[in-house]
């Protein structure tokens, strides 16, 4: 009988150690793969927009408001990139408008570039006028934003004391 007591001892403490051990690494191993994917997933659409500032920007010396023809002369430049569109916005304390130009020749409303109706954006390492009608106040700040690879990037330059033309 103390021949079969003996035998019937629990786990040793070092085979104890050595599962815990082997359980734990088990866990992180699951817990880094589901948080790895994650994590990449979301560094993807971040990754377009790194390192875009200064690369949209809008001339202030060229950018003013007209109020007797109630429209904005907004002077936007491109360097080293070409974003799908840029949302323009033109706001102040009671009103805001958002105008969306895109890369490819398009028309779009109340903004005009020359005498061409048919806009799009600068090509790169360029800058062009646009002419945006209806603006009947005064804007306080004008803001622009790229859209790159799909992805819609933070405002990239504002100018906040807008000119008279």
């Amino acid at each position: 009988m103390f021949f079969k007591m003996k035998f019937k001892k629990g786990l040793s403490q070092v085979v104890s150690v050595t599962l815990l051990i082997l359980l734990t690494i088990v866990m992180v191993g699951i817990l880094w793969t589901t948080l790895d994917q994650f994590i990449l997933e979301k560094l993807r659409g971040t990754s377009d927009c790194y390192g875009i500032q200064g690369k949209v920007i809008l001339d202030n010396s060229k950018t003013c408001y007209n109020s007797s023809s109630q429209n904005m002369s907004v002077y936007l430049e491109l360097k080293e990139i070409e974003p799908n569109f840029v949302l323009i916005s033109i706001s102040s304390e009671t009103e805001s408008k958002v105008y969306k130009i895109y890369n490819e020749s398009r028309e779009v409303e109340g903004v005009y570039s020359g005498n061409l109706n048919s806009i799009s954006l600068p090509s790169k390492e360029g800058g062009k006028l646009y002419i945006i009608s209806d603006i009947n106040y005064l804007p306080e700040k004008i803001t622009i934003s790229p859209n790159i690879n799909g992805k819609q990037c933070e405002a990239t330059d504002s100018i906040s004391s807008i000119q008279f033309c």
